[in-house]
């Protein structure tokens, strides 16, 4: 299971991010389109931070039904 977030050209943004759920991945600009960022993360841990977060800050539209989709996933896989 992986979490990832892409940002055009706010690199910035993606490395604040990193930092705020402490993602051991590194922010790196996708080779097939040049200033587009994006930073993954599969950890247990980092996951759990962002779920955490999301569930206590929610997110709106299409964003909030996939994040959904991943608490359960994790939650699924952790058995919580």
């Amino acid at each position: 299971m992986r979490y990832g977030i892409g940002q055009k050209t706010d690199r910035y943004i993606l490395e604040a991010i990193r930092e705020k759920f402490k993602m051991g991945a590194q922010v790196r600009e996708r080779k097939t389109e040049p200033g587009f960022y994006v930073i993954e993360t599969g950890g247990k841990e980092a996951l759990g931070r962002v779920i955490e977060h999301y569930t206590r800050y929610p997110l709106m539209g299409e964003k909030r039904e996939s994040f959904n989709k991943l608490k359960e996933k994790y939650k699924e896989k952790n058995k919580l």
